[in-house]
């Protein structure tokens, strides 16, 4: 089984040093007859190795000074891969850079050992995780260990067996998420299109919930369902001539329209602009997207149905070759 860099679970494209994701909101000025204001809001700034391993995370306020997320208290994370090992340690600090918490995890052949270590003030170790895998990848086994390394719980995942089975089908196919909470699913035509996905995770054995997928006789996506036990919405495709592309989001129940969104896209078949209408056909907001020529996002911008800019994401991309 091989396993996405972290490039890819960011949704990079080439070799990329470092990403710099800068947000701003904007507002009138009354004092200056209606000019704008545009306020930094803060900042993320993700560096990675030649190999594609994320080597940290910087968050920033309005001001480029540390700052922290709330909820986690960390305002910086270092991440180290040691290649001889096959193991990622990830780091996390807050704004007086003192070390809050520790992700160990590795990769072997036939397991994951996987362990999510919370530090005390003291340093001291509060809790570890470890996860046990299949020679096929599957999980099989969940623990949970104290800080003195001693088992207190933990289950068997058995289940995974029943996703093992249906994976020998021609027509199935199965992906494991990260750290293997979750597997998917997945489902395709004759002509190789994927017509069905089925997630599953590790505390239940009954699938959580699916999608199924409609298309037209040439091949493109018509109709994309979502189950939770019964069809809850629907996203309905419309193509257009002029190479535009509307999507509908209805709930099934009562078939009312909840959203529409129309898309454009440039010859490289990039998103380039996003309408976003209401349930009654109203429109709400406009949204632009700029890339540069390895066809990552350098600017995400969005208007009101005024055409005011509202707030916009810088993304500043360092490569380390083209």
């Amino acid at each position: 089984m091989t396993h996405k860099s972290d490039w890819e679970k960011d949704n990079l494209k080439g070799k990329i040093k470092s990403q710099k994701i800068t947000y701003y909101k904007v507002y009138d000025d009354e004092d200056n007859y209606g000019d704008y204001i545009r306020d930094r809001s803060g900042s993320v700034i993700r560096s990675y190795d030649e190999e594609g391993h994320r080597k940290k995370i910087s968050i920033f306020d309005y001001n480029d000074k540390p700052s922290q997320i709330m909820l986690s208290g960390y305002s910086y994370c270092t991440s180290k891969f040691n290649e001889k090992t096959n193991e990622t340690n990830e780091s996390y600090f807050n704004i007086q850079g003192k070390h809050v918490a520790s992700k160990i995890y590795k990769f072997l052949p036939n397991k994951l050992d996987y362990q999510w270590i919370w530090r005390f003030p003291d340093g001291d170790i509060a809790h570890k995780k470890k996860y046990t895998y299949s020679e096929n990848g599957l999980l099989i086994k969940e623990e949970y260990f104290n800080s003195e390394n001693e088992y207190i719980d933990g289950h068997n995942v058995d289940f995974w067996e029943h996703a093992k089975e249906l994976s020998k089908n021609n027509d199935y196919q199965v992906d494991i998420l990260e750290h293997r909470h979750t597997f998917i699913l997945y489902k395709y035509n004759d002509k190789g299109l994927l017509v069905e996905e089925t997630y599953f995770y590790i505390k239940g054995e009954k699938p959580s919930h699916k999608y199924i997928y409609v298309y037209n006789d040439y091949g493109f996506l018509i109709e994309k369902r979502e189950y939770f036990g019964v069809c809850l919405t629907k996203e309905r495709i419309t193509y257009h001539e002029d190479g535009t592309r509307t999507v509908e989001s209805l709930f099934d129940k009562d078939k009312d329209l909840w959203s529409k969104f129309l898309y454009k896209y440039n010859d490289q078949g990039l998103i380039t602009e996003r309408k976003k209408y209401d349930s009654n056909s109203c429109f709400k907001e406009r949204r632009i997207y700029e890339y540069d020529e390895i066809k990552n996002l350098v600017l995400e911008e969005r208007y009101s149905p005024q055409e005011k800019l509202l707030n916009y994401i810088e993304f500043k991309n360092a490569y380390f070759s083209f």
